[in-house]
């Protein structure tokens, strides 16, 4: 039996259960869009060049960190941010950096 909101339309669930404002199909559709932007700038930046190599490394990387809008990782699980946000925080080890 699937669960369904209010007004019978499919509950959006995130990852471990936990009510989310955004829909599994939206989440990928989104994280599909940013991948695809990725190899579209493979095409735009040519590594021909030094600097069309560094234009692809930076849109690359500007466009990766948008993945944190949709989910959040530990390094090992993914979470939606609601999750994420009720991990436990851990203190800072010796050494460890800010």
């Amino acid at each position: 039996m699937s669960k369904t909101s209010k007004n019978n339309e499919p509950a959006q669930l995130g990852i471990g259960g936990v009510s989310n404002s955004i829909s599994f199909r939206e989440m990928a559709e989104k994280l599909w869009d940013l991948l695809d932007d990725i190899d579209t700038a493979s095409d735009m930046f040519k590594p021909q060049d030094e600097k069309s190599a560094m234009a692809f490394y930076k849109y690359a990387m500007l466009k990766q960190a948008e993945r944190h809008k949709y989910l959040k990782s530990d390094g090992y699980k993914l979470y939606t941010n609601e999750e994420f946000e009720q991990l436990p925080k851990s203190d800072p080890q010796f050494g460890a950096v800010d």
